[in-house]
């Protein structure tokens, strides 16, 4: 384990997703200060557009006025970024920034799956792509990097 102070916010960040074999140990300080830049910049982001969002009171997705959403209200804006959100944040900028790999010189996939990718715009009402401007989400569920079960409501 990498001990570095300046490590500990990627740690606590990303250890509970990543808990696979990663090339991306090996340059864990840039890899982590990029993961975090990647992280702040959603997090900007996400309260921004949630600030102008409706979000469903049941399940903390982003809804539309007129629309049901899984038998909560759609609360008008202003929304505060939910754990929901957070959560998906972390989970999809760590998919990203640490693809699972089979050795330390073949990577399983460099794509983040579809499911992560769906969650961040759900609960956050942005896309990954726009965050990391590399666009990494895949149209599948396999052979992708997708973390830990989603823990999100």
């Amino acid at each position: 384990d990498n001990s570095a102070p300046e490590l500990i916010t990627c740690r606590q960040t990303c250890r509970p997703y990543v808990q696979y074999k990663t090339l991306q140990t090996c340059v864990m300080n840039e890899t982590c200060t990029f993961a975090m830049a990647d992280y702040d910049q959603a997090l900007t982001t996400a309260t921004q557009r949630l600030a102008q969002s409706h979000v469903c009171t049941a399940d903390s997705r982003v809804c539309y006025p007129g629309v049901t959403c899984l038998g909560g209200e759609c609360r008008a804006p202003p929304n505060p970024v939910t754990i929901a959100c957070e959560l998906t944040l972390r989970k999809a900028v760590c998919a990203y920034h640490f693809p699972i790999c089979v050795s330390d010189e073949v990577i399983f996939s460099n794509e983040v799956c579809m499911e992560t990718c769906e969650e961040v715009e759900a609960y956050c009402n942005l896309t990954l792509d726009e965050i990391t401007r590399v666009p990494r989400c895949a149209l599948r569920n396999f052979a992708c990097t997708s973390l830990a079960p989603s823990s999100l409501p």
